[in-house]
């Protein structure tokens, strides 16, 4: 059996006296794709920076493909994790093909510079994306649809076994909400890159994610599919509002809907 491409045991941390999380535990099997939720505040960005190593657990322990996290050099975590943020500020107007060569970061000989290899890999992540005609383009003048999908050609440069979305599709509308989730879907099924994003929308991550991971107050509540964690009592008890659960009649998916008026 192969070990869980991420493992938490007890995991406790937080910021100087105050605690975030609290007690974590849940296992993400490797080539598993899942959807970190709940309400602001309940600890899934304190989460991911753990998972990434940028904090340290006060308490329990982190493994990532059966390795404890803490024995990662820097530059195998980012070989190993690719991490897709809300937004990310580009102080200069890179290319988008030289703003994605720099997922190769990590890989490239610091005195050798980029290999066939390297654009290889910058390459296909331009084609996976779809942003292969946008190469010469420079990355501050791109849609935010554009440029997110480029910010994932980035992340898919490096390689990595893991993928980590943190809200990565918040500022989009639907359409390229649609386009970045059905990208990052194409390469779970046909990849088998382990997937785990957080978001606001249940519908989203009901519709592309067989995993739900549910958080309230710096703990997990619960895990398993869309129909089994995302019910109506566990809703109204995560959230504090109504929140009406109901299958779209021609192809069955999950829709959520909250209660406006009572």
């Amino acid at each position: 059996m192969k070990p869980g491409a991420i493992s938490l045991s007890g995991v406790t941390a937080g910021y100087g006296t105050r605690t975030v999380l609290n007690g974590v535990d849940f296992e993400l099997e490797e080539g598993g794709m899942a959807a970190l939720l709940g309400p602001n505040g309940a600890g899934k960005s304190t989460l991911f920076r753990v998972i990434t190593g940028l904090l340290t657990p006060r308490a329990g322990t982190v493994r990532l493909f059966g390795r404890e996290l803490e024995s990662f050099s820097a530059a195998e975590r980012a070989g190993l994790v690719g991490v897709v943020p809300q937004e990310m500020e580009v102080p200069m107007p890179f290319s988008v093909e030289a703003f994605v060569m720099m997922g190769r970061t990590a890989r490239i000989s610091r005195w050798a510079g980029a290999s066939r290899a390297d654009h290889e890999a910058v390459e296909r992540a331009m084609a996976q994306t779809d942003v292969t005609d946008l190469r010469n383009r420079s990355i501050t003048e791109l849609s935010g649809g554009e440029r997110q999908r480029a910010v994932v050609a980035m992340a898919l440069a490096q390689e990595p076994r893991l993928i980590l979305l943190d809200e990565a599709t918040s500022h989009l509308d639907i359409n390229h909400r649609l386009d970045i989730m059905r990208i990052v879907e194409r390469l779970n099924r046909e990849q088998g890159v382990t997937v785990l994003l957080t978001s606001h929308d249940l519908n989203l991550a009901a519709s592309f994610c067989p995993c739900i991971l549910l958080m309230d107050h710096g703990r997990l509540v619960a895990q398993g599919s869309p129909e089994e964690v995302l019910t109506e009592a566990r809703l109204r008890e995560v959230y504090h509002c109504d929140i009406r659960v109901r299958r779209d009649p021609e192809d069955g998916a999950m829709a959520f809907f909250p209660v406006i008026r009572k």
